[in-house]
Protein backbone atom coordinates (compact mmCIF):
# COMPACT_ATOMS: atom_id res chain seq x y z
CA UNK A 1 0.00 0.00 0.00
CA UNK A 2 2.98 2.59 1.12
CA UNK A 3 4.33 1.76 -2.90
CA UNK A 4 0.60 3.27 -4.09
CA UNK A 5 0.91 6.25 -2.30
CA UNK A 6 4.09 7.38 -2.82
CA UNK A 7 3.64 6.47 -6.60
CA UNK A 8 0.31 8.45 -7.00
CA UNK A 9 1.83 11.47 -4.74
CA UNK A 10 5.12 11.31 -3.63
CA UNK A 11 4.66 11.01 -0.23
CA UNK A 12 4.56 8.06 1.97
CA UNK A 13 0.88 7.63 3.60
CA UNK A 14 2.56 9.07 6.83
CA UNK A 15 4.13 12.14 5.47
CA UNK A 16 0.62 12.86 3.43
CA UNK A 17 -1.62 12.64 6.96
CA UNK A 18 1.36 15.29 8.29
CA UNK A 19 1.00 17.66 5.16
CA UNK A 20 -3.15 17.40 5.22
CA UNK A 21 -2.95 18.96 8.70
CA UNK A 22 -0.70 21.61 7.31
CA UNK A 23 -3.21 21.71 4.30
CA UNK A 24 -6.39 21.73 6.38
CA UNK A 25 -4.92 25.13 8.28
CA UNK A 26 -3.86 26.81 5.03
CA UNK A 27 -6.97 26.00 2.87
CA UNK A 28 -8.96 27.28 5.55
CA UNK A 29 -6.72 30.71 6.23
CA UNK A 30 -6.78 31.27 2.62
CA UNK A 31 -10.50 30.55 1.59
CA UNK A 32 -12.34 31.06 5.45
CA UNK A 33 -14.04 27.69 5.07
CA UNK A 34 -13.78 24.43 4.75
CA UNK A 35 -14.33 22.48 1.29
CA UNK A 36 -17.52 21.06 2.01
CA UNK A 37 -18.44 24.88 3.37
CA UNK A 38 -17.56 26.11 0.21
CA UNK A 39 -19.07 23.42 -1.72
CA UNK A 40 -22.70 23.61 0.00
CA UNK A 41 -24.37 26.32 -2.06
CA UNK A 42 -23.55 24.78 -4.99
CA UNK A 43 -26.46 22.66 -6.88
CA UNK A 44 -24.61 19.90 -8.35
CA UNK A 45 -22.55 17.27 -6.28
CA UNK A 46 -19.24 18.46 -5.74
CA UNK A 47 -16.85 15.66 -7.01
CA UNK A 48 -14.06 16.47 -4.29
CA UNK A 49 -15.90 17.01 -0.88
CA UNK A 50 -12.72 17.24 1.57
CA UNK A 51 -9.38 18.54 2.15
CA UNK A 52 -8.21 15.19 1.84
CA UNK A 53 -9.30 14.52 -1.30
CA UNK A 54 -8.17 17.64 -2.60
CA UNK A 55 -5.05 17.57 -1.67
CA UNK A 56 -4.58 13.85 -3.00
CA UNK A 57 -5.87 14.89 -6.28
CA UNK A 58 -3.58 18.23 -6.05
CA UNK A 59 -0.59 15.89 -5.34
CA UNK A 60 -1.59 13.06 -8.07
CA UNK A 61 -2.32 16.02 -10.56
CA UNK A 62 1.30 17.64 -10.23
CA UNK A 63 3.10 14.44 -10.00
CA UNK A 64 1.40 12.79 -13.04
CA UNK A 65 1.59 16.26 -15.04
CA UNK A 66 -2.23 16.64 -15.57
CA UNK A 67 -3.24 20.09 -16.49
CA UNK A 68 -7.09 21.11 -16.70
CA UNK A 69 -8.09 23.51 -19.42
CA UNK A 70 -10.29 25.75 -16.72
CA UNK A 71 -8.95 27.50 -14.31
CA UNK A 72 -11.40 27.99 -11.97
CA UNK A 73 -11.25 23.67 -11.85
CA UNK A 74 -10.05 21.65 -8.70
CA UNK A 75 -6.20 21.89 -9.46
CA UNK A 76 -5.78 25.60 -8.91
CA UNK A 77 -7.78 25.90 -5.78
CA UNK A 78 -5.20 22.44 -4.51
CA UNK A 79 -2.67 24.57 -5.89
CA UNK A 80 -3.30 27.39 -3.85
CA UNK A 81 -3.57 25.64 -0.80
CA UNK A 82 -1.16 23.96 -1.32
CA UNK A 83 1.35 26.95 -2.12
CA UNK A 84 -0.04 28.78 0.96
CA UNK A 85 0.16 26.08 2.95
CA UNK A 86 4.23 26.16 1.84
CA UNK A 87 4.43 29.87 2.44
CA UNK A 88 2.80 29.05 6.19
CA UNK A 89 5.46 26.60 7.08
CA UNK A 90 8.33 28.96 5.61
CA UNK A 91 8.95 26.33 2.47
CA UNK A 92 9.43 28.60 -0.12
Amino acid sequence: MERQWRAATGLDEKQFRRWLKHFDTAYQSLYGQTVAARQAPIEVSPSLTSEEELLYFTLFSLKAGLRWSSKRGHESLGRRGVRNFLWMSGIH
